[in-house]
């Protein structure tokens, strides 16, 4: 589908974003990395798609998603769809880990994923996905994920390119891997520490 020449205030109009594309050719469009006054409106349009939330859930989701401390996805089969993930504290592995998520904050980022986002299939799965900023998160089980919304793109697979700036973000580099293996030592010889003394 070809996008018509986007007014400059067309954008902020929500009841006239059907006439334009779908959202695939949206994200497309912004993902070209052009920073013409088109892209400009067609990231406009899918802000203004995004505005299902209400402004205070909005605000209290990206300050606790700001306030975790994410784990990159480390097995090699993740290599083609780079993403970070937090875990409900009572699913860790090791205990005291930093990707650990309290009850609480784990059940008002499922609620909201739940209310607010959408079912889209990505690849061969279809899961329930909140799209947020650049990010898109979803949640299996004792876990929330998110990776870049461009992931989405293609039924699930970006282009070389996009590809490449997602692994940029979420693979994990030598440090990341040298600093979770110290976390897990750590958490380990605490665990063990605890088993010898009997708490």
């Amino acid at each position: 589908m070809v996008l018509p020449y986007f007014e400059p205030g067309a954008c902020a109009l929500q009841n006239n974003l059907e006439s334009y594309a779908s959202r695939r050719s949206l994200i497309s469009i912004v993902s070209s990395g052009r920073s013409d006054e088109r892209s400009r409106a067609a990231l406009g349009i899918i802000k203004a798609m995004t505005t299902g939330i209400p402004e205070t859930t909005r605000k209290r989701f990206r300050k606790k998603v700001v306030a975790r401390i994410w784990r990159k996805a480390l097995m090699p089969c993740y290599y083609n769809c780079p993403h970070e993930y937090i875990v409900r504290e009572r699913d860790l592995f090791y205990e005291g880990a930093s990707w650990g998520c309290s009850e609480r904050d784990f059940q008002f980022l499922k609620k909201t994923i739940a209310t607010h986002g959408e079912r889209r299939k990505w690849r061969h799965r279809r899961d329930v996905v909140l799209f947020d900023g650049r990010y898109v998160y979803w949640r299996i089980e004792g876990i929330i994920n998110r990776t870049d919304r461009r992931s989405y793109l293609n039924g699930g697979r970006p282009s070389q390119k996009i590809l490449k700036e997602m692994r940029k973000r979420f693979w994990p580099t030598t440090a990341d891997r040298r600093r979770y293996a110290d976390e897990e030592e750590k958490c380990l010889l605490y665990e063990a520490a605890c088993d010898f003394r009997g708490d």
